[in-house]
C-alpha cells in the first residue's frame, strides 16, 4: 500500500509521568530527519510534552491507560497525533482558553493548549466524553529561510571585502604604473574566488557532496588560503596603502568565522522565548 507520507512512526506507552520525557525525545529524534533548527526542535519537544502531560493528568487523571502517538513526515512538515482513551473534554473551546483549568492546584495549569498553539503551526483537538481526546499538531520546518540566512552573511562579507580592496587599489595613484602590484592583485583576485568557493562550499554543501569531507579537499582549501595570504603580504609590500585593507580583511574574517562557528550556541543562549 502506497503511503501519502515520506515517513511515519507509531508509539504507545502507559500513562506514567516518567514516560513524558521518553515521548518528546522519541518524536524529536524522528523529526530530526527534516533537519530542523535547534529552536524548531525545542518547539516540537515542548508541544509534545504538553500534549502527553494533558493525556496523563486530564485524560486519565493519573490512572493507568494507554497514550498513543503517531508522527508523520511529508515535504518539510511533521504532523503529530497524540491521543488517549480517557474521560474526554466537555467543552473544547473553553478548555483552549488561556488559564482555564480543572486542576488549579497543578503547576502551569491552564496553559497546555496555549503553549501547544504558540509553538506549533496548527493544532486541532477532537474529544468525546467517556471515549477520549485526540490532538493533531503540525510544524513546518522552514528550511528555505534558514538556508537563505546562512548564505547571505558570507556573500556580504565577500562583496564588502572585494569592493573595499578594489576601491583602495583604484585610489592609489601609482598602482597602474606598478606592474608587479598589478600582477599580484590579479593573481590574488583569482585566488580569492577559488578560496571562497572551496571554503564556503564546505559549510553549505558538505552534507550533499562526499568529496567535501575528504583530506584532498581540505588540502586544496588550505593551500589556496595560504597562497591568498602570501599574495596579500606581497601586495602590501609593493603597495603600502594596501596594508590597512589587509588588516581589516583579517580582522573581519576572524569575527565572521567566530560568529559562524558559534551561531547555534549564540542563538540558543539569547533566543527570545515565544
Amino acid at each position: 500500500m502506497h503511503s501519502l507520507y515520506d515517513n511515519e512512526m507509531k508509539l504507545e506507552f502507559l500513562s506514567k509521568s516518567n514516560n513524558e520525557a521518553f515521548a518528546r525525545i522519541t518524536v524529536a529524534a524522528f523529526a530530526s530527519q527534516l533537519d530542523p533548527t535547534i529552536e524548531e526542535l525545542a518547539d516540537i519537544k515542548t508541544a509534545v510534552s504538553e500534549a502527553v502531560t494533558n493525556c496523563i493528568i486530564h485524560g486519565y487523571e493519573n490512572t493507568e491507560g494507554i497514550v498513543k502517538i503517531t508522527a508523520k513526515l511529508f515535504a518539510n512538515t511533521i504532523e503529530i497525533e497524540i491521543s488517549d482513551s480517557g474521560k474526554g473534554i466537555a467543552d473544547i473551546e473553553l478548555a483552549r482558553k488561556p488559564l482555564y483549568t480543572t486542576k488549579a492546584n497543578l503547576e502551569r495549569s491552564g496553559m497546555g493548549f496555549t503553549i501547544m498553539e504558540s509553538f506549533m503551526d496548527e493544532v486541532h483537538i477532537e474529544s468525546v466524553l467517556g471515549i477520549g481526546t485526540k490532538i493533531v499538531m503540525k510544524k513546518i520546518i522552514k528550511k528555505g529561510s534558514k538556508e537563505v540566512k546562512d548564505t547571505i552573511l558570507p556573500i556580504i562579507v565577500i562583496i564588502i571585502d572585494e569592493v573595499l580592496r578594489l576601491l583602495v587599489v583604484l585610489a592609489t595613484p601609482d598602482f597602474f604604473d606598478n606592474g608587479i602590484a598589478m600582477v599580484i592583485f590579479f593573481i590574488q583576485f583569482i585566488l580569492s574566488i577559488v578560496f571562497y568557493c572551496f571554503y564556503y562550499g564546505y559549510f553549505f554543501e558538505e552534507k550533499k557532496n562526499p568529496f567535501l569531507r575528504t583530506k584532498k579537499y581540505t588540502q586544496i582549501t588550505g593551500v589556496t588560503g595560504v597562497l591568498y595570504l602570501i599574495s596579500s603580504v606581497l601586495l602590501s609590500y609593493f603597495m603600502t596603502s594596501y596594508i590597512a585593507v589587509f588588516a581589516i580583511f583579517i580582522f573581519a574574517h576572524i569575527i565572521f568565522a567566530f560568529v559562524y562557528i558559534c551561531k547555534d550556541d549564540i542563538s540558543e543562549k539569547y533566543k527570545i522565548k515565544k
